[in-house]
């Protein structure tokens, strides 16, 4: 799809017009107070983080945020500065005598960033400025909701839920129109579940073409769950299919899942979750498919450079 995304949508089914599109966010940027609010509001959204956990789970353009500047680091966005950034005390000496910075090549390839994003620097123990590296991450296609469009939002029940929620919401669209699919117990104000192919076919083919429908698509566990829930994809048709990962797991679960639910109608974007608890958030950009949503937000750079933030050295450089 590559159209607008609704702005106040009535309940999937009714007799509307269609929606009007809403107008695109201002750019923002992490010079200022900017990036910090996003922090501030990813670390609601997901909870309190420690420093250290272990696993235990849009705007008009919906997994499509505009370029952002990336400048200081959170901490000084958040310490209400005009934007000059203090330099932070040095690090401690890496072995050999070498300062060792906390955006460094070896640094970031902890944190799972793939090694094709940082190319080009030559020097694994050099500070990689931040501001370019979070650039170099692909975007994924803007998942835009036209009336009559069908989106699936693909993964475990809660997690797949919640996101298809908080994208329906930051697209003007009530959350409670969001259908669901699969393996997922009742939720009220949801309207009844769509359980077989059969009656998944049978909504596609009676979807309204006045307003667009956010499909959730639950996946139960093993095999059989992953296979049923690749039938219901299949008959759904979606114009996009979104899936929704757990940061937290390894690569080779997450691309084994995605090759699984997706045999028939492979993925357009991802969905990560849970990306300020893992140990190695990158590891979703080596996954074959573009991210175009982290915990709750579009994926753009300033949203990347949050979640890095995280698990980097203070004296990580953003310039």
């Amino acid at each position: 799809m590559r159209g607008a995304i609704g702005g106040s949508t009535p309940a999937v089914g009714d007799d509307v017009s269609p929606a009007a599109a809403v107008p695109e966010p201002e750019r923002m940027s992490t010079a200022g107070d900017a990036f910090a609010q996003v922090l501030a509001s990813m670390r609601q959204i997901v909870g309190p983080v420690e420093a250290e956990v272990e696993p235990a789970g849009g705007p008009a353009s919906v997994g499509a945020a505009p370029e952002a500047d990336a400048g200081p680091s959170a901490a000084s966005a958040a310490s209400g500065g005009d934007g000059v950034s203090v330099p932070a005390p040095a690090a401690p000496a890496a072995p050999g005598g070498r300062d060792r910075s906390g955006s460094s090549v070896t640094a970031l390839l902890e944190l799972g960033i793939p090694t094709r994003l940082v190319s080009g620097f030559t020097d694994p123990d050099a500070a990689v400025p931040l501001s370019l590296l979070v650039r170099r991450f692909e975007r994924a296609p803007a998942a835009r909701l036209l009336p009559g469009a069908v989106i699936a939002v693909v993964g475990p029940a809660q997690a797949a839920l919640r996101t298809a929620t908080q994208m329906a919401h930051r697209a003007g669209l009530d959350p409670h129109d969001v259908v669901l699919a699969g393996d997922i117990e009742p939720v009220p104000g949801h309207g009844r579940r769509l359980q077989s192919a059969a009656a998944v076919s049978r909504f596609r083919s009676r979807a309204p073409d006045d307003v667009p429908s956010v499909v959730v698509v639950a996946v139960g566990q093993g095999r059989d769950a992953r296979a049923a829930a690749a039938d219901l994809i299949d008959a759904l048709a979606p114009d996009d299919s979104w899936a929704v990962v757990d940061a937290r797991l390894k690569a080779v679960e997450l691309r084994r899942w995605l090759r699984a639910v997706g045999v028939r109608r492979p993925f357009d974007a991802l969905a990560a979750t849970s990306t300020f608890e893992a140990q190695a958030p990158g590891t979703v950009l080596n996954l074959g498919v573009p991210v175009g949503w982290v915990d709750g937000l579009p994926a753009s750079p300033v949203v990347w450079a949050a979640v890095l933030s995280e698990r980097l050295a203070d004296d990580a450089r953003w310039d």
